[in-house]
């Protein structure tokens, strides 16, 4: 009899993308995972563009303008890798949090008995009742 065998994909479909031969004749040593390439990248370009002040202002200093051009991405880099706030990668949890904060904070929003609702916004007013009206209610 032919036994059937099941296998197992999920460890050989969450495996990051690699990355080894970057172009011809260039290639690394070992393979780097294409997010830490990205990151890297990413950071890099928002200190060109978007905090160019911040890194002129530390180019006052010698050496630290390039110190800052180099660790601060390897750093974003590091975070990326050990960072899972909550058990999540950082962009899901980013996008959970910014869900949260648009419809729940901003939005004004609650859940009540597991359904998502308008917060109501009526002053509720309870009024006092003496406690021999309330005896009278028991009897």
């Amino acid at each position: 009899m032919w036994e059937k065998k099941l296998y197992n994909y999920k460890k050989a479909l969450l495996l990051p993308f690699m990355i080894q031969k970057l172009w011809r004749g260039f290639t690394l040593e070992n393979p780097v995972e294409l997010t830490k390439i990205l990151v890297f990248g990413g950071v890099l370009l928002l200190l060109l563009t978007v905090f160019r002040p911040i890194m002129w202002l530390l180019g006052l200093i010698p050496g630290l303008k390039f110190a800052g051009y180099l660790l601060i991405p390897t750093g974003a880099v590091l975070l990326w890798e050990q960072v899972e706030p909550d058990g999540l990668k950082i962009p899901i949890y980013a996008a959970d949090y910014l869900f949260y904060m648009i419809n729940f904070k901003i939005g004004n929003k609650v859940i009540c008995q597991n359904e998502t609702i308008s917060q109501v916004e009526d002053l509720v007013v309870f009024e006092k009742i003496p406690a021999e009206e309330i005896s009278a209610f028991s009897e």
